[in-house]
């Protein structure tokens, strides 16, 4: 009886647990959809283009938020076509390339992510930002790896990692090359290179064991992301 009572309480607990999770989650998309709602309507009844291309850039964030990419994409590339059009700024034209180039990758459109990387690249490299270039290559190396080019994706992904160890910034990610030393290995098993692609995973998994910010943040940070990641690729290595 008492097996049978605590199997029921288990039961229920996780009823009001999923009904909870389901309330919270509905609250959520539908505060997200109101703000998408406004900023569409102060979009419409704004003239100036300078404060368009903020609201774009604001709705094309607020679409990214609910995971609708494709209405992320097209709101960035209203934001890019009046920042152009206007000349108002090279630093937003790299962002909203970046963030276009970027969801066109994990959406599938690789070649299409492909021409708006390259329109990055021209624009970070007029603006001379060498360390910003590290993730330019590395949406470079994520789109040929896709495609299928792999030494295509090799030379991004090793520019990726040149440009990140030379131009580190005082407040950058410490661990951003542990990420680019795991898509390096990615590729390098694909090629059926594990030797190397376990040299290149061992890199990332110690240095960012090594690091105090991972131990800190366990279980909530890019870099327990990042050892999920090489520990998949341990996995397939061996």
């Amino acid at each position: 009886m008492k097996g049978c009572l605590s199997k029921h309480s288990i039961i229920f607990f996780l009823r009001i647990m999923f009904t909870v999770i389901v309330l919270v989650n509905s609250a959520y998309v539908n505060a997200q959809q109101t703000k998408i709602d406004s900023l569409k309507q102060i979009i419409n009844s704004t003239n100036t283009n300078t404060s368009k291309i903020i609201l774009y850039e604001a709705l094309g964030q607020a679409y990214r938020d609910v995971k609708k990419l494709d209405s992320s994409v097209l709101s960035y590339q209203q934001a890019l076509k009046l920042n152009e059009t206007s000349n108002y700024s090279l630093a937003g034209q790299r962002w909203e390339l970046a963030c276009i180039d970027y969801m066109l990758y994990v959406t599938g459109n690789y070649a299409e992510s492909l021409a708006y990387a390259l329109k990055e690249l021209a624009v970070t490299e007029k603006m001379n930002d060498k360390f910003h270039l590290g993730y330019v290559h590395l949406v470079f190396g994520h789109d040929y790896k896709e495609l299928g080019d792999y030494r295509k994706s090799l030379e991004h992904y090793f520019k990726s990692k040149q440009f990140f160890t030379i131009y580190k910034e005082p407040n950058s990610n410490p661990q951003i090359n542990a990420y680019t030393n795991l898509c390096i290995a990615d590729v390098l098993l694909k090629i059926n290179q594990p030797d190397s692609a376990l040299i290149f995973t061992q890199q990332a998994y110690k240095s960012v064991l090594a690091d105090s910010t991972y131990i800190q943040l366990f279980g909530n940070s890019i870099e327990t992301n990042y050892i999920l990641y090489a520990i998949r690729l341990f996995g397939n290595i061996y």
